[in-house]
């Protein structure tokens, strides 16, 4: 009956969940011992009985762990393949949503600039439309690093053209020169000041904006207000939702709403 008492001590080890083959390998073992000895009265024999079949259950029961834990493995891996697929889609999403909406404003505003300028002053005209050429050709090769995730947006170069853009609408910017802000830091407070500076562009029909950077207690810190009505909070649907989780991720925050005398977007990241 040997073959009999391993083949029952398999089955427990490869059809019980854990803990039951656990307790039912060593009664099998014993079971099938004790009826040995009561056969052949050889205690040697007896407890070789108990090793065999014991071995054999803990092997098909180890054998059967690995089994289930190379399919959750598996399946691990492809729930996670899966949300690495989403994330990126999302990222690719929000970035673009960002870039476009931002060039497309500059562009409107850029284009509003050749058709009030064309009858008085053809060569500032000639300016802005060369202006829409530049930004329309850059928005390409950004469009291209988004899908790539390459060459993130620097605070520095956003400040730059976040003066340009907005004097370019007729609002008088009051804006801190480009700084070297690290790039890691300042990645998050770039895309923030692009959001900004559109919906300022969009929504706010301010004449005035003020723009602010300053490390205050171990947080960067960037300000954005304006003398405008600010938007209607569709926008946050978007636009400040997705930038609201970007900060986020990065350990900091945004605050939008009305300010003393206008509009106001504040956003921080930790300055480490």
């Amino acid at each position: 009956w040997a073959p009999a008492w391993l083949l029952v001590a398999m089955v427990a080890g490869l059809a019980l969940p854990v803990i039951a083959a656990w307790l039912a390998i060593p009664l099998v073992a014993v079971v099938a011992a004790y009826l040995q000895y009561r056969y052949a009265p050889v205690m040697e024999q007896a407890l070789t009985r108990v090793f065999v079949v014991s071995l054999t259950g803990v092997t098909a029961a180890v054998l059967n762990r690995l089994l289930l834990t190379n399919r959750v493995l598996r399946r691990t891996r492809e729930q996670l393949a899966v949300a690495a697929v989403a994330q990126e889609r999302e990222r690719v999403a929000r970035d673009l949503h960002d870039l476009l909406g931002h060039t497309l404003s500059v562009i409107v505003v850029k284009a509003a600039a050749v058709r009030r300028l064309v009858p008085t002053d053809p060569g500032a005209a000639a300016g802005h439309a060369a202006d829409i050429e530049t930004i329309g050709r850059t928005a390409l090769t950004r469009v291209r690093e988004v899908v790539h995730d390459a060459a993130p947006p620097t605070l520095r170069a956003e400040l730059s053209a976040a003066v340009d853009a907005l004097r370019s609408a007729g609002i008088a910017v009051t804006a801190p020169e480009p700084g070297g802000y690290d790039v890691e830091l300042g990645e998050p407070l770039a895309w923030a000041l692009r959001e900004a500076v559109t919906n300022v562009l969009r929504h706010s029909g301010a004449a005035r904006c003020r723009i602010e950077v300053a490390r205050d207690g171990g947080v960067l810190r960037l300000v954005v207000a304006d003398d405008g009505v600010g938007s209607d909070g569709a926008s946050d649907e978007g636009g400040l939702a997705g930038l609201r989780r970007r900060l986020q991720a990065a350990g900091g925050g945004l605050d939008v709403g009305p300010g003393k005398a206008g509009f106001t977007l504040t956003a921080w990241v930790p300055d480490a």
